[in-house]
């Protein structure tokens, strides 16, 4: 029992050892940089506007519209149409 505990400290010392050296390389740093802006991106471009497009959000999206909201620039604390809302919400029992 002890002697396959001190292999799998050893395998986990060695892996860990082996990723720092990984972390080391620059490309690897820039790698990560453009994956992570890469995924970013595809969320914002393709994700988002097909997340739009479903009719709930859609339906959503329509109501905002119909209060003078812009969906897409909205910051619910500072809309006149919160104030209500926030009352209401702040005034029940939690």
């Amino acid at each position: 029992m002890i002697c396959r505990v001190q292999r799998i400290r050893e395998t986990l010392r060695a892996s860990l050892s082996s990723a720092s050296q990984r972390d080391d390389a620059p490309w690897f740093r820039y790698l990560g940089l453009v994956l992570a802006t890469t995924a970013v991106a595809f969320v914002w471009t393709v994700i988002l506007p097909w997340v739009a497009l479903q009719p709930q959000m859609a339906n959503h999206l329509q109501e905002l519209e119909k209060q003078g909201i812009d969906g897409g620039a909205m910051f619910y604390t500072e809309l006149e149409a919160m104030e209500p809302i926030l009352h209401k919400l702040e005034s029940s029992p939690r």
